[in-house]
């Protein structure tokens, strides 16, 4: 009898002394509005019933690292408030936002000229919100955090006290969103992390959690960019990234870091133990997992058993597919509209050319009566096409941007050094159209004539690369030329009708980038 008394008050001092503590992080970043997904992968419905399956077996944190309000065309027109009504459904515990949460500028586009306040769209489909939004680099002129924001949250879950916050890039101004983000102010992600987390800890965060929709990825087994400055800066036990759409397992180091791809085809997961004496964290041990795979059939390398984090075929989650089909019912009669027939599939795929890219390029050229050429940024085109009927929807997956077509005027010679800044100083290879780049010549006519220096041509690009998207309002105020609306409808439109006047889609010509040079002068590239 006193053996088992000894024994039970040994056991229960042990209780008070250490006590483990276990929570599973479940991320996704850069859905980008796929409702529906891709036929193999991804799709709201069947994301939501993974993540449901999951927290049947404990202690769940469900967060999201930005970029969903653009996409599929209900979330397009809705502003992205379809990306609201999900997270609220699968009770999100935290979001940031991405570069594209301010795509949409005012609130309905009838509204614009009428409208100056820039922000209105995105603060409209926040105030809907049931879960914090969190991002703690950027604030208004007044100094102010971003209306139905918060710099950063406490949580508990599992009896874990997490401390989430949020940081955007600050290419956002610059280089993806320079019009929605005009009158904001981005400051340094590790300053604002550091100032952030400090304020945190002392709030009673035990375990540190930073949403980063940041530039960076693994290259060469090595973490880039600002993505590697936030993880070398030790302010976070785990960083759950998003805007390189890549898969990232990143255990090294005092900060790990997660990334799940995009469009809802995978799950981040992250395991997470902490022990507790006497109510203090003793022991954090985080080990990020493969992600989960979201497949709708058994087919490929991530829908296989050869892939870790495939758990089998995934059945979609009937509240969350009425959720869907919703959305959809209020596009329906143009997600019907067969538009065009592709007589064969036009691949998308991330390289110094895009099938699609050039494709795009190619009907912006034709869309303008007299245009010589024509050039657009490979991130405005987002998927793909397969042969057969086309629809209206289809097309919008491919363009989902409401963007504009703009018409300029430049001489041979600005024609030369429009494509040596996007090349040198921001770094991009445009899809272009009517032209050639020529490792030896530099800027050539697709027949391997230059352009003259002192002749002016018409030239073919979006609103986007005019008004400063990816840097290039740099280049176009310094030769002070200004450009000027082609047409008043969304690119996309304008794209779809010279479709339906051609009939058809055939893929379209590639080899237009070389910067190879194969005449021995010495050099790869004229830039």
């Amino acid at each position: 009898m006193r053996q088992g008394l000894l024994l039970f008050f040994l056991l229960f001092s042990l209780s008070l002394w250490a006590k483990e503590h276990r929570v599973v992080l479940l991320s996704t970043n850069d859905l980008h509005g796929a409702l529906e997904g891709s036929p193999a992968m991804g799709g709201f419905a069947f994301l939501a019933s993974e993540i449901e399956a999951i927290r049947k077996k404990g202690d769940v944190l469900l967060l999201d690292a930005g970029d969903c309000f653009q996409g599929e065309l209900p979330v397009n027109k809705g502003e992205g408030l379809a990306c609201v009504k999900f997270f609220n459904a699968l009770s999100y515990d935290a979001t940031t936002l991405g570069n594209h949460e301010f795509d949409y500028l005012w609130c309905d586009k009838d509204d614009a000229p009428n409208n100056n306040d820039e922000l209105c769209a995105l603060r409209r489909a926040l105030s809907v919100a049931k879960y914090p939004v969190v991002v703690c680099n950027i604030k208004d002129k007044d100094g102010n955090p971003l209306p139905n924001t918060k710099e950063f949250v406490i949580l508990e879950k599992g009896g874990i006290r997490f401390g989430i916050t949020g940081v955007l890039t600050p290419k956002t101004k610059t280089h993806y969103s320079p019009m929605g983000t005009k009158n904001l102010i981005f400051s340094d992600p590790v300053e604002a992390l550091q100032a952030t987390i400090d304020r945190m800890k002392k709030a009673g965060a035990e375990l540190i959690v930073v949403l980063a929709h940041l530039e960076g990825d693994i290259k060469a087994g090595k973490l880039t960019d600002e993505l590697a400055k936030v993880a070398e800066a030790k302010v976070a036990d785990i960083v759950v990234a998003g805007h390189a759409h890549s898969i990232i397992v990143w255990n090294e180091g005092d900060t790990k870091v997660m990334e799940a791809s995009s469009e809802g085809k995978f799950l981040g997961y992250a395991t997470i133990v902490i022990e507790k004496k006497k109510g203090k964290v003793v022991r954090k041990d985080i080990e990020v997992q493969s992600p989960i795979s979201v497949c709708k059939k058994e087919e490929g390398a991530f829908c296989s058993k050869s892939y870790k984090g495939f758990l089998g075929v995934t059945n979609p989650s009937p509240e969350i597919l009425e959720l869907v089909s919703a959305e959809y019912k209020t596009v329906e009669d143009l997600c019907s509209l067969v538009v065009v027939k592709a007589q064969e599939s036009v691949s998308n795929e991330r390289g110094i050319e895009s099938e699609m890219a050039n494709l795009a390029a190619d009907l912006m050229r034709e869309s303008v009566k007299g245009a010589d050429f024509a050039f657009i940024n490979k991130g405005a085109i987002r998927g793909e096409i397969n042969a057969g009927d086309l629809t209206y929807c289809d097309l919008a997956k491919v363009w989902p941007f409401e963007d504009k077509l703009m018409v300029i005027e430049l001489s041979g010679a600005e024609i030369e050094a429009l494509f040596e800044f996007a090349t040198k100083k921001v770094g991009k290879i445009f899809a272009i159209s009517g032209l050639r780049i020529d490792g030896c010549k530099g800027v050539v006519f697709e027949d391997g004539t230059k352009p003259l220096k002192d002749k002016t041509y018409v030239g073919v690009t979006t609103a986007f690369l005019v008004n400063g998207g990816d840097r290039m309002d740099e280049f176009f105020s310094k030769i002070g030329k200004k450009a000027k609306n082609a047409d008043e409808r969304p690119l996309r439109d304008v794209l779809i009708e010279t479709l339906k006047a051609k009939g058809t889609i055939i893929k379209p010509k590639m080899n237009r980038v070389n910067f190879r040079c194969d005449e021995g002068k010495g050099e790869d590239s004229v830039f």
